[in-house]
């Protein structure tokens, strides 16, 4: 009676297992991924990547579920570039495999999202800045650290204060300064500047 029991729970454990056996092996995943690289105001780079797929393969992307691009793929990894895109706008890509399954799996990549950049308002707005009185002025060269650092060299005549070679822009007004400088034989001297070299806000060197 235990040998008839022992020999049930085998053909069971056997039965199960060939059950389970017989079953249609779960294929692996392709691996086809979609990637979006960058994106402008009208353009989208998309990364590709082939994954596990044979090579060549017939490859179509979709673009907001619409047929966008059909090509044949010959690398593992390449570049698609879309520059038919309006500004701030979204777009949904998805790579398929042309042969659609792969061991027996649908072959698909997983959808992504461009959205481009809006474009400025276009709405600038500008000051005029007149230096020196007078024809005999000179604007030579300009240097801009920022906002509240601007540098301007040449020849600044300024009514009942005489002429200066240099001016500085503070964020709310520009200041005039005479600079001096050392001649090759010793003598001071105040140069009209024709140039400017900027390293940093403080390693300015004056032409």
């Amino acid at each position: 009676m235990k040998k008839f029991s022992l020999l049930i729970q085998i053909i069971t454990a056997l039965l199960i297992f060939t059950k389970f056996n017989c079953k249609n092996p779960t294929a692996p995943n392709s691996g086809l991924t979609l990637s979006v690289a960058d994106v402008s105001c009208t353009e989208a780079w998309l990364g590709l990547n082939a994954g596990s797929l044979p090579l060549p393969a017939n490859i179509v992307v979709n673009k907001n579920r619409n047929k966008f691009l059909s090509f044949t793929l010959t690398s593992r990894d390449t570049t698609l570039y879309d520059s038919s895109l309006a500004p701030n706008q979204a777009y949904t890509y998805r790579a398929i495999y042309g042969n659609n399954t792969v061991n027996g799996r649908y072959a698909k990549s997983e959808t992504v999202t461009a959205k481009t950049m809006d474009t400025t308002s276009s709405n600038y707005t500008c000051r005029k800045f007149t230096f020196g009185v007078g024809g005999d002025n000179n604007l030579k060269d300009v240097a801009i650290i920022n906002d509240t650092s601007i540098w301007a060299v040449g020849k600044f005549a300024i009514q009942d204060s005489g002429w200066y070679n240099a001016a500085h822009w503070d964020g709310r007004e520009w200041n005039y300064l005479l600079l001096k400088a050392i001649a090759s034989n010793g003598n001071i001297t105040t140069p009209e500047f024709s140039g400017l070299f900027l390293f940093s806000n403080d390693n300015i060197w004056f032409a």
